[in-house]
């Protein structure tokens, strides 16, 4: 979930939850990886596993960037309000300041100065 840009968990066989999947591919362009719950061998322990991680119980699970966006009545609404972009782009950006924790924005700060010691040596 956290290595892949974008992550789908969907039942092969729900024809809702494929429409979204294939929404996100081919209206938004998301380098989407789906994982069709219902093929894998354990599906109860993985949906068990999702339901716990998101607290939300219910297919499909997309996460983005490796947050929890929702499931398909979460989608189907930043969808309709045309915020899928400024989603994606929120949870990105933001992922990227955590791996970047020097953006182009410190270069512009000043560092302080550092203060030199005042004691002298004494020779001797």
């Amino acid at each position: 979930i956290r290595r892949l840009p974008a992550v789908l968990y969907v039942d092969s066989k729900d024809q809702e939850g494929r429409r979204v999947e294939n929404m996100l591919r081919d209206t938004y362009g998301l380098p989407l990886v789906s994982f069709y719950v219902d093929k894998i061998d354990k599906p109860k322990t993985v949906e068990k596993y999702l339901h716990q991680l998101t607290a939300h119980k219910g297919m499909p699970y997309l996460f983005i960037c490796g947050t929890f966006i929702g499931s398909l009545e979460h989608v189907d609404n930043y969808h309709k309000n045309k915020q899928i972009p400024q989603l994606v782009e929120y949870v990105c950006g933001e992922e990227k300041d955590k791996k970047q924790p020097h953006s182009h924005k410190d270069k512009d700060k000043k560092k302080p100065k550092e203060k030199r010691s005042r004691s002298r040596r004494i020779p001797g």
